[in-house]
């Protein structure tokens, strides 16, 4: 089992640095994009024979296309250096929750599943308004820039969206941004991304286009019926914006199961990895290492 990790980093060099080290099995590699905002010099020790940087770095802004763009950018990387059996995009404030022996066995027992999450728009927290409504993005071109500034200054509302001229058949999903999908589900988003641009044209002025794009690629297409939900555990306290930083309060929930019950949206699964980890947080990663029991499904 041959695996490529696809890291999107900006800010955690050090914990970044633990992630692979935990994970590289000899044949595992991994394909890191660091944002262009980033100091490149912060990372020189990441380099080593199983890691690559892509060639380009683009400039990742929360909840716009720059993080389609990256993710796109690894997945050709990691591609054009493969085949590998499975592509696990995580971010450098994940950890894995289990050794890479463990993780590789569990994608060689699970080869052929997609693990992504991904629901119909208009599902629970996914309103079909993440496509509908006008998002304006860094990515605009300045004339509309312009005009959509004059527009609100004018205090215009921009109507809806409609899509059904565009999309067609296609069923928009929405899920999250973590996934590890297979190689021929890389081929179908680099095919789809190539054949029909219009459909990433139109989500560069939506709500978080990288839990959109994939999934609607990947929910339209023949492997829709291997979809199960993603492997990364995440915390979420009800009413807040910002998933919670991993503490060993919320770890020893996860391990003793006590997980907020999202199966409703994506269904029951295991958990791999987790996150949101802060630079520095030694102890409670030693204590995830001298771990590693975790069988059971939480919330992402």
């Amino acid at each position: 089992m041959n695996i490529a990790y696809l890291l999107l980093i900006h800010n955690t060099p050090h914990h970044t640095a633990r992630i692979i080290d935990k994970l590289d099995s000899g044949r595992a590699r991994f394909f890191i994009h660091l944002d262009a905002k980033s100091d490149a010099a912060a990372y020189a020790g990441l380099q080593r024979e199983h890691v690559q940087f892509t060639a380009r770095r683009h400039d990742v802004r929360w909840g716009e296309i720059s993080q389609v763009d990256a993710i796109l950018e690894l997945i050709s990387s990691a591609v054009q250096a493969g085949p590998f059996d499975r592509y696990v995009l995580i971010s450098g404030s994940d950890y894995p929750l289990f050794g890479a022996e463990q993780i590789e066995g569990f994608f060689a027992d699970n080869a052929h599943i997609e693990f992504i999450n991904s629901v119909p728009l208009g599902s629970p927290s996914k309103p079909m308004s993440r496509i509908t409504t006008y998002c304006p993005s860094a990515a605009d071109p300045l004339p509309r820039k312009l005009f959509m500034k004059l527009w609100w200054k004018l205090g215009l509302k921009v109507p809806p969206r409609h899509i059904a001229g565009l999309f067609g058949k296609l069923v928009p999903h929405g899920g999250s941004t973590w996934w590890a999908l297979t190689h021929a589900a890389c081929t179908v988003i680099l095919d789809f991304h190539r054949r029909r641009p219009e459909i990433y044209r139109f989500l560069v002025n939506s709500y978080c286009p990288d839990e959109t794009y994939f999934q609607t690629i990947l929910s339209n297409s023949d492997l829709k019926g291997r979809i199960r939900r993603n492997l990364t555990y995440t915390y979420w306290v009800e009413g807040r914006a910002n998933p919670e930083i991993m503490t060993a309060e919320i770890y020893q929930r996860l391990k003793a199961g006590g997980f907020i019950d999202d199966s409703r949206l994506y269904g029951a699964g295991p958990v791999l990895f987790a996150r949101k980890f802060r630079e520095g947080e030694e102890t409670l990663l030693h204590t995830i290492d001298q771990s590693g029991v975790l069988t059971s499904a939480g919330a992402a």
